[in-house]
């Protein structure tokens, strides 16, 4: 098992891992996708934390509240 660390490392790492994926993300904006860009960097924000979670053996679905895509 992993140990939980600190709470404020964790604020740490999920405000360093937000900055990361809105770097990544920005060139979307050019293309007037800013308004997806946000609703998506919460959405991985979402799955990252339930993904540690569920590496640190609490039993959660990875399933997001509403499914975006519907099949």
């Amino acid at each position: 098992m992993y140990e939980k660390i600190p709470d404020d490392d964790y604020r740490k790492l999920l405000f360093q891992t937000r900055g990361q994926l809105y770097d990544i993300m920005t060139p979307l904006e050019k293309y007037g996708q800013k308004p997806f860009v946000d609703g998506a960097i919460e959405e991985i924000m979402e799955i990252i934390e339930k993904f540690g979670m569920r590496v640190r053996g609490k039993e959660i679905p990875m399933l997001l509240g509403e499914r975006r895509n519907p099949r």
